[in-house]
């Protein structure tokens, strides 16, 4: 069962109004409707769901240009239709630069049913399109995660290794008494947590988005800590050229916001 058209007509004249609800019916047997004269009236109609706007091109106190302002700002993308008994060829065309969906004159109403039938069309379209873009965005920063994810476990297991080599190498240096070897193996142990924080840090981002208080940050460093793994999450097809400022650029900021962006910049690339 099909739902039915839900379509808000910007009409002064009651016989016009009715005149157009009649041909609309002969593409939409169902229509909820509502009939405003203002603007105050059709931006309080524009807080409810609707599927199609119908819009005479003059009215006493509105025009039809100025409801498709009133449409814009609302910001709901539903088709607006004008209707005029005296619109021109040249004002037709500004409307349809306004962002109207079609002209059709009031003596040619007869035309009405195709040019909602096409507008309803090309909306569902544009949405289906949407929907598409949308999904293969997300598809994407998926691929884009699943590769910096991978890159990121290599980088623990090999953090790991290190610290176990360290480890290692620092009971038996301490076994031997060799403790001046012993010293430089736990300070290679601390050198691999700082890198396993790090690698933690940067998953952080992806998932809780949690940032810390402003600091001044080189943002040339950054983008020196962050160009090995921005390599790794674009991909091998994407060469990756990181071109360095001459003079320091600070900012204030959080440096993990400051990564999510750079970091963002890369996947929408």
């Amino acid at each position: 069962m099909f739902e039915p058209l839900r379509v808000l007509l910007v009409e002064d004249s009651d016989d016009d109004a009715e005149l157009v609800l009649r041909f609309v019916r002969k593409c939409a047997p169902q229509i909820i409707h509502e009939r405003v004269q203002t603007e105050n009236e059709m931006r309080s109609a524009l807080q409810r769901s609707w599927n199609l706007v119908i819009s005479d091109y003059n009215l006493p106190t509105f025009s039809g240009l100025a409801a498709i302002k009133v449409l814009q700002e609302s910001g709901q993308d539903i088709p607006l239709i004008l209707v005029s008994g005296t619109i021109g060829e040249d004002l037709a065309v500004d409307a349809l630069k306004e962002g109207a969906a079609d002209c059709v004159l009031k003596s040619n109403l007869g035309r009405l049913p195709a040019s909602v039938g096409y507008a309803l069309r090309e909306k569902k379209i544009e949405l289906e399109k949407r929907i598409l873009r949308t999904q293969l965005e997300h598809a994407q920063k998926m691929e884009a995660v699943g590769r910096l994810a991978g890159g990121l476990a290599h980088d623990v297991n090999n953090v790991l290794a290190a610290i176990t080599l360290y480890a290692e190498l620092a009971l038996d240096q301490i076994q031997s008494a060799e403790l001046d070897s012993a010293t430089r193996s736990l300070e290679g142990i601390l050198v691999a947590q700082q890198s396993a924080a790090r690698i933690i840090r940067q998953l952080l981002m992806f998932s809780q988005k949690k940032y810390g208080p402003a600091q001044s940050i080189d943002f040339s460093l950054v983008l020196s800590t962050m160009e090995p793994l921005l390599k790794r999450l674009i991909g091998e097809s994407i060469e990756l050229h990181v071109i360095y400022p001459v003079e320091p650029i600070v900012v204030l900021g959080d440096p993990a916001q400051l990564e999510q962006i750079v970091l963002n910049l890369a996947v929408n690339a």
